[in-house]
């Protein structure tokens, strides 16, 4: 079974939802997101006698190097990347009447926070919606793509956004298909994902420089009625 009960009632095809739009441009005004062994051996004094020389004790392995601990957060906590200097953040989202907010217990144990919209009723296809901020402390710009940004779902499917910058008036309001995050600065907006399969959202990632930095959803989910969602 899926995450949310899907009632497909929506606009025509490429209306943009205005409630959507208004929040997500709302959140850009924020200031928010090996081992080696040695081996002893027996070595024989030249001697009149039959007996051997003590064995040396055999000299400590030395412990593998640790791995580094991958960038990771618990929602609505961000991910912090101190190689890379970035943050990645999924902003937290109010209830609208256009669209159900999918909501976590804050950093899995905490009172329930809205993490997306979904089921919004001037969209002719499914989307979640996202809220995201990826923040670059370093003194280098960094390359942003859409293509870098995964949903992975309960089942450990991997899910990309899409590309809405064609089917809105509005595109500012999401993160475009590639960008480049200036020295000291921060991208904020929307990033939307295809919602066919009605999965259940448990991680947003951000892939770069061989690292992923990952934002945990935690917690049984729920969901507050909005747009095409009633409840029933």
């Amino acid at each position: 079974m899926g995450f949310l009960k899907r009632i497909r009632k929506g606009g025509a095809p490429g209306c943009d939802n205005s409630v959507v739009t208004r929040k997500l441009l709302a959140l850009l005004t924020l200031g928010l997101l090996a081992a080696a062994c040695g081996e002893g051996r027996t070595v024989a004094e030249p001697s009149s006698s039959t007996t051997s020389a003590p064995s040396p004790s055999p000299s400590p392995s030395p412990s593998p190097s640790p791995s580094p601990t991958p960038p990771t957060g618990r929602f609505p906590g961000s991910a912090y990347s101190p190689a890379q200097q970035i943050t990645l953040t999924v902003s937290t989202l109010d209830p609208s009447q256009g669209c159900a907010l999918a909501q976590y217990p804050a950093y899995g144990s905490g009172e329930p926070v809205g993490a997306f919209y979904s089921h919004c009723s001037n969209w002719d296809r499914p989307l979640y919606f996202f809220a995201v901020r990826i923040e670059n402390d370093s003194s280098q710009p960094v390359a942003l793509s859409l293509t870098d940004l995964f949903v992975v779902d309960a089942d450990g499917g991997s899910h990309q956004p899409v590309d809405l910058s064609d089917l809105t008036s509005k595109p500012g309001a999401f993160i475009p298909a590639s960008t480049n995050i200036a020295p000291q600065a921060a991208v904020t907006g929307g990033v939307a994902v295809d919602d066919s399969n009605d999965f259940v959202p448990v991680r947003f990632q951000f892939a770069l420089g061989g690292e992923v930095l990952t934002v945990e959803f935690a917690g049984q989910p729920t969901i507050l009625p909005g747009g095409t969602f009633t409840g029933e």
